[in-house]
């Protein structure tokens, strides 16, 4: 329209496949227009900010849930009372009791869903709409075993060799 030239495949290329497969692109799109955010607003203390940037849509319209792993193992789950929040609104929410007793030596990530509470005519009652992960711990050093494995470099592969197992990666593709 006016000259100017795009460089990226997302604005060339789009979101879907020629035969109706999502590219990667479209669910980096529903992360990034999703409806309901939620942040850390003090970890220590287990409280969550949850920003509705629906521009009309009550948060109370979509079902929350978190789930809390442990190690990146699902060990709880728990239903979330229906949020009341207004379209560009924020609430602070308190998850501290949902919380397990923490064991050393662990990871534990907190997941939150919301998901419609109703079948839509383009999604299904149950659809994710937003989600985001937070981490309850930091990352757990977990033991290194060192150990050498020979590589070796041949025309078009590398390879290695190590109590009786072989792996050969192709140079051109990285393919195993």
């Amino acid at each position: 329209d006016f000259g100017e030239r795009y460089f990226d495949n997302f604005t060339i290329k789009g979101v879907v496949a020629a035969d109706g497969r999502p590219k990667a692109a479209m669910h980096e799109c529903k992360r990034i227009f999703q409806p309901i955010q939620c942040e850390w607003l003090d970890s220590a203390e287990g409280v969550i900010k949850i920003i509705n940037r629906s521009p009309v849509k009550n948060a109370s319209a979509y079902n929350a849930e978190i789930f809390v792993r442990e190690d990146g193992k699902v060990i709880s789950t728990r239903k979330l009372n229906r949020i009341d929040l207004e379209a560009g609104d924020s609430i602070d929410l308190n998850l501290r009791k949902y919380f397990p007793k923490f064991h050393e030596g662990k990871e534990y990530n907190l997941d939150i869903q919301f998901t419609s509470r109703e079948d839509k005519p383009w999604a299904e009652k149950g659809f994710v709409v937003a989600s985001n992960q937070l981490a309850l711990t930091g990352l757990v050093n977990k033991q290194v075993i060192k150990a050498t494995v020979p590589f070796k470099e041949g025309g078009d592969h590398f390879s290695a060799n190590t109590n009786g197992i072989e792996i050969i990666i192709d140079k051109k593709t990285g393919a195993l």
